[in-house]
């Protein structure tokens, strides 16, 4: 068939560049195809209802049948998907203690849910007023940096960090010394912000970032941890003075006051929907903006970098 000649070609090609396909995730399907998955569809038509104790129920077999859903289908894009329904939902006050244990768990079963989930809680928190478990939530976040900085998984410790910026979680000494022994500069200068503001219960263990404070640095991997760092304040240049301003190019960046680090930038919420309560027909309609595909849901936040 034409779909099994191009499908033969792509491999190809790919292996002109030492590339395969990943056969898991590839395959021919016959038309008409399904424009969407139906675990999308039976999420969309779940009904949950306002009156605060059907509401109650109604929540706890919405996320038992988005968590089965993301067992079987083995992708957090399904717990991604059903948290972005929470965001616009008319939910009773009572129930907001229900909810927020909901999202931590989703947290701690598909860490890449936490950034839908820093999306419900940031919005019920600081535009609806909902009180923060902050104490679970700094469990939670802790958990997360401890489980995943030794697997060097960068997004996950990024968000982690992130959270506890925005939310003003504490990070205790184990976590700490997992997030400093890796040199990601995203994590690092996450990290370094996070000292700046006494986030860190403990003291942060800075010398692998330290050795990077060089102007041999400014041209290597790390650049964005030297010149941020140092421009900023937060690390000092091996071997006493300033690494960056006797640099042709970065020196120059310096003193035009270039930055790639902003630490005043704050996550907001989605400004093309009204943050007043909804209909169930008008919250389904906005959770359905996301797009799974991809993971990507739109202008929703601003970030430092």
């Amino acid at each position: 068939s034409c779909a099994e000649r191009v499908l033969a070609a792509l491999r190809a090609i790919l292996g002109d560049y030492e590339l395969s396909l990943n056969s898991d995730k590839t395959e021919i399907v016959e038309s008409p195809a399904r424009f969407h998955d139906e675990w999308i569809a039976e999420l969309r038509g779940f009904t949950i209802r306002t009156r605060p104790e059907d509401q109650h129920d109604d929540l706890l077999d919405y996320f038992d049948r988005a968590a089965a859903l993301s067992r079987e289908k083995r992708t957090s894009a399904v717990l991604r998907f059903a948290m972005g329904r929470f965001q616009f939902l008319e939910l009773a006050p009572r129930n907001w203690p229900l909810l927020q244990y909901l999202l931590f768990q989703a947290i701690i079963a598909e860490p890449d849910c936490i950034r839908s989930a820093m999306r419900v809680l940031y919005k019920r928190h600081f535009r609806d007023s909902f009180p923060l478990d902050r104490e679970t939530f700094g469990r939670v976040i802790n958990g997360l940096l401890i489980r995943h900085a030794p697997q060097r998984s960068g997004s996950e410790v990024a968000w982690g960090i992130w959270a506890a910026l925005v939310f003003g979680l504490q990070i205790g000494g184990e976590a700490a010394g997992a997030i400093t022994q890796l040199d990601d500069p995203a994590i690092a200068l996450l990290a370094l912000d996070a000292r700046q503001r006494g986030i860190f219960t403990a003291p942060l263990d800075t010398n692998l970032w330290d050795s990077l404070m060089t102007a041999d640095e400014l041209h290597q991997e790390h650049w964005l941890l030297s010149y941020e760092a140092n421009i900023k304040g937060w690390l000092p240049s091996v071997g006493g003075g300033d690494h960056v301003s006797g640099d042709p190019t970065f020196g120059a960046m310096k003193h035009w006051g270039v930055e790639f680090y902003d630490s005043s930038a704050f996550l907001d919420v989605p400004k093309k929907f009204p943050a007043t309560a909804r209909s169930e027909t008008s919250e389904r309609t906005a959770a359905e903006q996301i797009s799974v595909e991809s993971g990507e849901e739109g202008e929703w936040a601003l970030y430092p970098f």
